[in-house]
């Protein structure tokens, strides 16, 4: 069997990935209100900040790997088996029960932030529809003097075509 450190340190790793989880959902529902406001500049902030938490979830899950499958030799467990329940099947009740409550705490981190997550898409994919619907609107609608916009030649010029002046001077 294992020093305890090795399980304190897994548990401690399963926390801090939780910390960030946690840091990753509080963006994530900045972010859902920056895109119901459709504030790009607020964007690009939050996805910069998203990233390095990201980075930072990839850094603790290598060392969490890592730390796992040393832990996993130990007690006999490899592949497929090498869980967080397998782990604490094989624990004291009391290691048992730091070790689940950590995995579980991280897993309902993970599936709030996934679930904020695919509320974010759905209303990204909102906005581009709705951003898609504008942008055809002004290329087949026309107005008095003719379409806003033409595809491939930009804004259309006042009074183009013999509409009208192309441009007004106050000069005679």
């Amino acid at each position: 069997m294992l020093p305890t450190e090795n399980f304190d340190a897994l548990i401690d790793l399963l926390g801090q990935e939780e910390a960030i989880y946690g840091e990753m959902a509080e963006l994530l529902a900045v972010e859902g209100e920056a895109l119901s406001a459709m504030a790009a500049h607020r964007l690009a902030e939050i996805v910069s900040r998203k990233e390095t938490l990201v980075l930072r979830v990839k850094a603790l899950d290598e060392s969490r790997r890592l730390l796992s499958r040393r832990i996993g030799a130990a007690l006999g467990l490899c592949g497929a088996e090498l869980t967080i329940t397998r782990i604490a099947g094989k624990l004291d009740p009391l290691m048992s029960r730091r070790l689940t409550a950590a995995g579980s705490a991280l897993r309902n981190a993970v599936e709030r932030c996934r679930k904020l997550n695919e509320h974010n898409s759905h209303a990204a994919r909102r906005g581009l529809d709705l951003i898609g619907d504008a942008a055809r609107w002004l290329i087949e609608q026309a107005d008095p003097v003719g379409p806003v916009y033409r595809p491939g030649r930009g804004c259309s010029a006042y009074g183009a075509a013999g509409r009208g002046p192309a441009f007004i001077s106050r000069q005679a």
